[in-house]
């Protein structure tokens, strides 16, 4: 084996393959594609002291979105070839991931039992070098863990397929197993399969921007969110500045200049100038315009890649968030895509369904300006369908089903006996986002069906076939050349475990529980059914019917997780009633148990029925121990807090209120302060307490 010791650098160049637009032909040249290699699995280890990890901790706990760096050595492992780099700076990276990598706040290094969480992270790799430094022409790295990504997949998937459909900006990425050695420790610790991204930086330019039309030397902008390109006020532009012991003293502007900072003035006008124009310029004026200031085929290309991965925060449909803006020597602006971990499937409900959101009214109208105004010029918009429609053709090797199943089988199959680590997070591959978060995070990408619902829907196929009937184009037919390997993976159907636990617990006549565990993540299906209901088929426990094919007293699905605790939620029941629950077990395969499992049950008693309608007035009671104050809140109060409620017996709280300032069925809560705490809780003796997409709430009844 060959190794190269202490602090030297091993230099290898290997030139890359041509990246091409049909604007202006662009090689991307230099030598990173030694580390940016999808085929190999290369260990990256990052050294440093007790004392400087301790203060990543501590500058973590001053401001989590500090960028502060600490000293660290870089150690590069791929086929036999050790190269290590000196005085490399370390941070914590990240947005709303952002994560302190070991312990809670704090606390320092824990030498005999230490917490590691995972973290995303920033190397620089001349930050304290004496001269600059690069590593295979890198300037540095960005090491992100798979948040949210049970697939191990997405974000390493989005950016390789912009690199095959030419989008020669996007950023390239690789596969590494990142290791910490904090010194003294007697071994390093494993955090397990990381994406290694290409950062935005001189190098970045470098690589792209070399062509004598182009030039490296120019304006690189970073854009979050509000940088919609809709207004030219130069106080939205700057330089970011991050306070590290005071986050309200940061600085953090929409459009943040990389480079060139010295000439910010000149920086700003530039941009000042882009927004004017494109905001201003109308018919073939606008037209004429913006073919020269921008690579409107590559923006076309790349947003083509960006709405069929399904990267809804973005510049296009929130508000100008998550891209980069280059404006070269000689002022040309080019579009550059960034973080795209919540992609695939993944999104909030606001912005919709990412498989079937449409994908030429991807955004809202008017704005975002950029995208709006390029698709109404008629050829723009006919190129971006054609670049939509080559994606998801199966004979390109880019979006089809097949192809992008094949690919990401490869990745699995190398990257899966590395899964496990010592944060002990991520430890086994699941075919689908393992976000709570997400509106729809039950999307897979191997297995599943083209119909975009829960559970079974495929992400692919479900892009693919809502693209082609929202661009006229014939559909698959719901029929795929499937890959045997995913098939037949799995075969068995999941197991409850721990049958004892499967009881149903009442916190009151109305309102019930069951903990449930299971061998194997998957979908529960139940029904509630009074006590002499004929039983139902599984059929029918999935449809939510009774014995008879009518709807069931109260149906769920939920999603559970392999061996932890889920609660499966019980409500619409009465006081004092016998009820038979049916529930079912299905994995990700669709493997489903052959009988279901039957628990019985007996509701308490009502203790009281509350609210009590006395004509013209409504007492409400609740039950609520060890507090000093209960408030009612609600729509009948336009949600504030007036008048606590008075205590009547021992844990009994009362208030009447006049029906006239009461809308039947509107929603309402309330407030206790046992200690202090702002805290909510359900009144458990009402009978109309149900389930709302932010758990169980209450509502007046009469």
């Amino acid at each position: 084996m060959k190794n190269i010791m202490g602090c030297l650098l091993l230099f290898t160049v290997i030139s890359c393959g041509s990246a091409l637009r049909p604007t202006a032909p662009v090689s991307v040249k230099t030598g990173a594609d030694y580390v940016f290699d999808l085929n190999s699995l290369p260990k990256v280890t990052i050294a440093v002291t007790v004392d400087e990890w301790n203060k990543l901790l501590k500058y973590y706990d001053m401001n989590p979105e500090n960028e502060t760096m600490v000293r660290a050595d870089f150690i590069f492992e791929k086929n036999g070839v050790v190269e290590k780099l000196c005085g490399i700076g370390l941070r914590i990276r990240g947005n709303m991931s952002r994560e302190r990598p070991e312990g809670d706040s704090g606390k320092f290094h824990d030498p005999v039992s230490p917490q590691w969480n995972h973290a995303h992270f920033k190397l620089d790799f001349s930050e304290f070098a004496s001269a600059k430094t690069n590593f295979h022409d890198l300037g540095g790295l960005n090491l992100k863990w798979f948040k949210d990504d049970g697939n191990y997949v997405r974000e390493i998937y989005c950016y390789n397929l912009f690199m095959k459909f030419g989008v020669w900006t996007a950023p390239r990425v690789a596969y590494c197993r990142l290791f910490i050695k904090v010194e003294g420790d007697p071994k390093p610790a494993y955090f397990g399969i990381y994406t290694m991204i290409e950062p935005f930086d001189k190098y970045y330019l470098k690589a792209r921007f070399t062509d004598p039309s182009m030039g490296e030397n120019g304006y690189l902008w970073k854009c979050l969110w509000g940088a919609t390109l809709a207004k030219a006020g130069k106080n939205v532009m700057g330089i970011e500045s991050i306070n590290l012991t005071n986050k309200s003293l940061s600085i953090k502007p929409p459009y943040d200049l990389k480079t060139k900072k010295a000439d910010i003035e000149n920086a700003k006008a530039r941009l000042f100038d882009f927004i004017v124009n494109l905001n201003t310029k109308t018919g073939d004026d606008f037209k004429n315009w913006i073919v020269d200031a921008m690579d409107v085929d590559q923006l076309l290309r790349l947003y083509a890649v960006n709405v069929l991965v399904g990267m809804w925060d973005d510049y296009w449909k929130n508000q100008g968030n998550n891209y980069y803006l280059y404006f070269d020597e000689k002022g040309r602006a080019y579009f550059i895509p960034y973080d795209y971990d919540n992609t695939l499937g993944i999104g909030i409900q606001n912005f919709g369904n990412m498989g079937t959101e449409h994908v030429i009214k991807w955004g809202p109208s008017p704005k975002p300006v950029l995208m709006n105004k390029i698709l109404a010029v008629p050829e723009f918009k006919a190129k971006y369908k054609q670049y939509l429609a080559e994606l998801i053709s199966p004979t390109n090797d880019l979006f089809d089903f097949t192809c992008s199943t094949n690919r990401i089988i490869k990745w699995q199959t190398m990257i899966s006996p590395y899964i496990s680590n010592d944060t002990g997070q991520g430890m086994v591959i699941v075919d689908r986002p393992t976000s709570s978060w997400s509106a729809h995070n039950y999307f897979k990408l191997l297995f599943g069906d083209a119909t975009g619902k829960f559970p079974f829907a495929n992400y692919f196929k479900t892009r693919i076939v809502f693209a082609q009937l929202q661009l006229g184009i014939p559909t698959n037919g719901n029929v795929w050349m499937e890959n045997k390997k995913i098939n037949s993976a799995d075969v068995t159907p999941p197991k409850f475990l721990d049958a004892g636990l499967m009881a149903v617990k009442s916190d009151s006549p109305f309102i019930s529980d069951i903990p449930i565990k299971t061998d194997e993540d998957g979908v529960i299906y139940y029904v509630v059914l009074p006590a002499k209901s004929p039983a139902p088929s599984m059929e029918q426990i999935k449809a939510g019917k009774d014995g008879n094919g009518a709807p069931a007293l109260m149906k769920k699905s939920l999603m559970v997780d392999a061996g932890k605790q889920n609660l499966a939620m019980i409500h619409g029941t009465a006081a004092k009633t016998d009820y038979s629950l049916y529930i079912i077990a299905i994995d990700w395969s669709q493997n489903v148990q052959k009988t279901p499992t039957v628990i019985r049950f007996t509701t308490p008693a009502l203790a009281f029925i509350s609210p009590q309608d006395n004509g013209d007035t409504l007492t409400f009671r609740f039950q609520s121990s060890k507090t000093n104050t209960v408030y009612m809140k609600g729509e009948f109060n336009k949600w504030s807090l007036k008048t606590p409620l008075t205590k009547v017996s021992a844990d009994i709280w009362e208030v009447t209120l006049p029906k006239s300032g009461l809308k039947k069925d509107s929603y309402y809560m309330y407030n206790v302060f046992p200690f202090g705490r702002d805290d909510w809780y359900i009144d458990s003796m009402n009978p109309s307490n149900y389930v709302h997409m932010n758990g169980v709430i209450s509502r007046i009844w009469w």
